[in-house]
């Protein structure tokens, strides 16, 4: 199997398990808004958004993780990447500790004193954030194992083990419809448990499947190496407090100038609109791990040529994922959220177009940030991404306090993605040696081809059927889906990745046939 076969093939297991996901995630969905109501789900997103202050470290630090193993991988060393691995597992068991000592006393006060939570509620949010903490600390110990899987390109693995836990999730969701208790407490405990239970298996696999999972205490405190992982990820984790800051500040500013007692629809806007809007972005994510461990390994052998080539190529493919989901869905938005939430909150298709949107923007330069990483030359990079996404929470502020309404919230959005796009091209032009022209050419003019062409389609399509019938919307959205999904086939996808993906479809066949 080639490469671009073995990438390709990795991402059709992700996609596997992604839309596996996402058909399940539409009706345990719907069921846990039921169950919990408008305004403890608004609730649940803003007390999880304490936990993302503290845990967001884990993201950081798996990263620096999965690149100083696929460095080593690269170079078909495996002494040294046990010895990458000890040290990372050394990291990740004492620093949730240490972030639980000083996150837990934080979190209590702040949903005490700073989040507008309603009083009847203050004691099952302090326990939901208890025991999210608790998961957070078996999450990160077991990272190292986990990103061993995406670092040896194991992701078959990773996809069945993930439709396991989502298969989990789903039948204890549908059980809490019937449940008369506290539905928020209890759906915190049980997806707490069943995120334990099954990281701890696929711990188990790892230290079976890959001889670089071997535990060797004398080999945790290396300091030299600790000094490297940390000095690579202190920069990452600038970026990271910056997307952070960005992704979670937005909701806590929307539940401080909307509070849920007297806007009960806005928070549950923000966090069901994002949901919807996210399974495409998880779509296009499940394309990219496929091709980060391949990319940071022709990093690792120094193959710079290699590199640009599969940034251009995640581009491509990324956006087409993204925009073949997208497009039908923003169109149809408010049916789809009908019929997946029946009532759904007042914003929830504004807020829904608006982050996918951002999605198609932010998947033009898809793999650009593993590109980046992957040198090690992420100082400056880091800083202004991180700036500027710290920025926009502020401006996000200033917009409502001007009366810019949810409106104004969505185009500043949308702005700060788009600038967000434009730094990301010029740091890769200047760390990995981008060419922009070359960017602008087989990248960006092609996406706006695909996008100006689906535009048309989708207003011929909604000219031409207007009948208001569940049938109708249905046929459209399907409409949209081929359409799109044909116009990107020959506007973003070159000739010799089409071969590749008719030839790997070939072969998967050929596997059950």
């Amino acid at each position: 199997m080639t490469t671009s076969q073995r990438i390709l093939f990795n991402a059709l297991a992700s996609y596997g398990r992604t839309m596996f996901a996402m058909l399940l995630g539409l009706f345990s969905s719907r069921w846990v808004l039921a169950s919990l109501g408008s305004i403890d789900y608004g609730l649940m997103a803003v007390v999880g958004s304490l936990i993302v202050f503290i845990s967001f470290l884990n993201g950081i630090s798996s990263t620096a993780c999965a690149r100083f193993f696929a460095l080593s991988i690269g170079r078909n060393d495996i002494e040294e990447t046990n010895w990458w691995f000890n040290t990372a597992l050394s990291i990740h068991v004492v620093l949730p500790i240490i972030l639980i000592i000083i996150g837990f006393p934080i979190g209590e006060w702040a949903i005490d004193n700073f989040l507008s939570i309603p009083s009847d509620r203050l004691d099952t949010a302090h326990w939901v954030f208890r025991f999210s903490l608790v998961a957070m600390f078996f999450t990160m110990s077991s990272t190292p194992f986990l990103s061993m899987y995406t670092a040896k390109q194991n992701i078959v693995e990773v996809s069945i083990w993930g439709m396991a836990t989502t298969l989990a999730n789903f039948i204890f969701v549908f059980w809490l419809t019937s449940y008369q208790g506290d539905a928020w407490r209890l759906y915190s405990v049980i997806t707490v448990a069943i995120s334990i239970l099954f990281s701890l298996i696929q711990v188990v696999r790892a230290k079976y499947l890959f001889p670089e999972c071997s535990i060797d205490f004398q080999r945790w405190y290396n300091y030299k190496r600790i000094i490297e992982v940390f000095s690579y990820a202190g920069w990452t984790l600038l970026g990271g407090l910056g997307w952070m800051f960005y992704n979670q500040g937005i909701s806590i500013v929307l539940n401080k100038f909307f509070p849920p007692i007297r806007y009960k629809s806005v928070n549950a806007s923000y966090s069901v609109g994002g949901a919807l809007a996210g399974y495409t972005k998880t779509l296009s994510n499940a394309l990219m791990n496929a091709f980060l461990p391949e990319i940071v390994s022709l990093e690792g052998r120094g193959d710079r040529f290699g590199v640009l080539s599969q940034i251009f190529r995640a581009s491509r493919l990324s956006f087409t994922i993204i925009a073949v989901f997208a497009i039908p869905l923003m169109v149809e938005a408010d049916f789809v959220l009908t019929m997946w939430l029946k009532n759904p909150p007042e914003y929830a298709g504004l807020f829904c177009r608006t982050f996918l949107f951002c999605f198609l923007v932010s998947r033009l330069v898809g793999g650009f940030d593993s590109a980046i990483c992957a040198t090690g030359r992420i100082k400056w990079y880091q800083i202004i991404m991180s700036f500027f996404s710290i920025l926009s929470v502020f401006v996000v502020a200033l917009i409502i306090c001007l009366d810019g309404g949810i409106l104004g919230v969505c185009y500043i959005i949308i702005t700060f993605e788009i600038i967000n796009m434009i730094g990301s091209v010029v740091f890769c032009h200047k760390i990995v040696g981008l060419s922009v022209y070359s960017w602008l050419n087989m990248v960006l003019k092609k996406a706006i081809i695909a996008l100006i062409i689906s535009a048309l389609v989708a207003l011929i399509i909604e000219l031409s059927i207007t009948a208001d019938f569940i049938w109708t919307h249905l046929l459209k959205c399907f409409l949209l889906f081929v359409s799109t999904g044909c116009i990107c086939w020959f506007t973003l996808i070159e000739e010799n990745e089409r071969i590749q993906l008719l030839k790997l479809v070939g072969k998967i066949k050929r596997m059950f046939v």
